[in-house]
């Protein structure tokens, strides 16, 4: 895909945290083009993975770096690449109503944390 040939840095926001079975069509072949690239940095889960199990039952995403939004997903314990969490300002309320424990992770100075880095 020349589209993605040409760039610095590929986003991966395909799938998201709702698959359904394996990537199919067109979905499955943007997974590859990803992963024909270098630098990729997925959004909340790399497209093609479950985000609560960690399966993929098809093609799936490798990329450098993840960036997951609010909470860790269970799922995510071996992907490839850094690991990273973001707070999206969920307020504390929202977890206590799902019967949810947090303690926000982020210091003062940032919206972000690593997580963990790779294992290379």
């Amino acid at each position: 895909m020349p589209e993605v040939r040409g760039a610095r840095v590929v986003v991966d926001a395909l799938i998201g945290y709702s698959l359904r079975g394996a990537p199919r069509e067109r979905a499955a072949d943007l997974i590859l083009a990803c992963n024909r690239h270098r630098r990729v940095l997925s959004l909340d889960v790399p497209s093609g993975l479950d985000a609560t199990t960690g399966e993929a039952p098809g093609e799936v995403v490798r990329p450098e770096r993840t960036l997951t939004l609010a909470l860790p997903k269970t799922g995510l314990g071996d992907i490839p690449g850094d690991l990273y969490l973001a707070d999206i300002s969920i307020p504390p309320e929202v977890y206590a109503r799902l019967g949810l424990s947090y303690c926000m992770p982020f210091s003062d100075a940032g919206y972000w944390t690593r997580l963990s880095r790779s294992r290379k």
